[in-house]
């Protein structure tokens, strides 16, 4: 029996995704944060930041700077951790790009 995903208004499968760990770190404009461990086996996360910031996945060494990735503030992302075949993907470093906010990270799985 096979399973069939919702369409979106193109006739595109629309993959669904449960919620799993949820985290929170507040961030600055000088400190890289970092969040993680993520649990075995997430390989999405949706992000939510309330203000402008600088993200970078790694592992749990990693930190963010300047020119790193930038999201705007307000925006939500579902951002893929990799396909499970490299190095893994554990954390997720946050700098805020103008002052501060907060940065809400759910695990999909």
């Amino acid at each position: 029996m096979s399973t069939e995903m919702p369409r979106d208004d193109f006739g595109a499968a629309v993959p669904v995704l449960g919620l799993a760990a949820a985290y929170s770190t507040a961030f600055d404009a000088t400190t890289s944060q970092r969040i993680g461990p993520f649990a075995t086996g997430v390989r999405v996360v949706t992000l939510r930041t309330d203000g402008p910031v600088y993200i970078k996945f790694g592992d749990s060494s990693v930190v963010a700077d300047s020119s790193d990735h930038f999201i705007a503030g307000g925006e939500i992302l579902d951002l893929a951790l990799g396909d499970g075949s490299s190095v893994p993907i554990t954390h997720i470093a946050v700098l805020g790009a103008t002052g501060t906010g907060v940065l809400n990270l759910s695990e999909r799985v």
